[in-house]
């Protein structure tokens, strides 16, 4: 409630400190209920604190501030003040609300250009049709380095083969210079751990050494000579036993045939011999006792 000091204190000069406390209880107590007071004597004597034998003693100054209306008592001043109270209050809200509404309006105007921004910037989904062709995109294979050395993994594996140390580095030393030198797409693997590990296969599988069998098969020889070489190197045989010996052997697949390296055809496969046949099991061609064969037929 606004109280202008002057203009109060002009209009109530005359006024006892009794009769001012009763005047502005009554103008509070009319801001609060609307402008409006009540005409009964003993609400006004209850509004301003006193009796109300002591009320209608002072009553008749105090109310000549008052103007009777309708239901009771106004105050001309006091009616004009809510009024703009009133009007000011209705402007606060009308402008709280659209400040509200400017805000919640930029807020989304703000909200719709980041999302905008977003979409923009944002990469395109790639089509289906271009992620399965990078998915079925097949690996590239690449060349053996000129450096390759076997790793601690090459090591072992090439030990679980029962291959010598000698023998490992002579197989890696031969398995580095083959595939370097190997031209072309074929030079290429996709995995050279694998590779070796194929190459020692191999090379135990066959009983060689340098390019592993290509045959398809790790458990045959490459050929008659091959076959005549590994037992001559395995049984310690004399080179003369290529000249004119007979051979049988039950472990490198031709069993029950025997073979005459003396004869025209390089040692061709002469046909089959039963078990008691002469030359089953036996090497002839050797004077100096026995040797591998001697005894029962294998």
């Amino acid at each position: 409630m606004q109280l202008y000091v002057a203009d109060y204190l002009g209009d109530t000069r005359h006024l006892t400190t009794e009769q001012h406390g009763a005047y502005l209880l009554l103008l509070m107590t009319m801001w609060r209920s609307e402008g409006v007071l009540s005409d009964n004597p003993v609400k006004l004597a209850r509004i301003a604190g006193l009796t109300p034998s002591r009320w209608q003693k002072i009553s008749a100054e105090v109310l000549e501030f008052f103007t009777p209306c309708e239901g009771g008592f106004t105050q001309k001043r006091l009616a004009a003040e809510l009024a703009i109270a009133a009007e000011k209050s209705e402007k606060r809200s009308q402008s709280g609300k659209a400040g509200a509404r400017a805000k919640a309006l930029k807020s989304n105007k703000l909200a719709s250009a980041n999302a905008s921004r977003l979409l923009k910037h944002s990469p395109e989904p790639e089509p289906d049709s271009k992620k399965e062709k990078l998915t079925a995109s097949p690996k590239k294979g690449s060349r053996l380095p000129p450096d390759w050395r076997p790793t601690e993994a090459d090591l072992t594996f090439a030990a679980s083969q029962n291959m010598t140390p000698e023998e490992t580095r002579r197989e890696a030393d031969q398995f580095r210079d083959f595939w370097i030198s190997k031209p072309g797409a074929g030079g290429c693997k996709l995995d050279w751990p694998a590779t070796w590990r194929t190459w020692c296969r191999n090379r135990r599988g066959s009983g060689q050494t340098g390019k592993p069998n290509t045959s398809g098969n790790g458990s045959k020889p490459l050929g008659m000579a091959g076959i005549l070489a590994e037992r001559r190197r395995q049984a310690s045989i004399s080179d003369d036993v290529s000249a004119g010996g007979w051979v049988l052997s039950p472990d490198d697949g031709l069993s029950g045939v025997w073979i005459n390296p003396g004869e025209p055809g390089g040692g061709a496969a002469s046909g089959p011999v039963g078990h008691d046949a002469s030359p089953a099991g036996q090497v002839r061609g050797m004077d100096s006792g026995p040797s591998r064969g001697n005894g029962s037929p294998w």
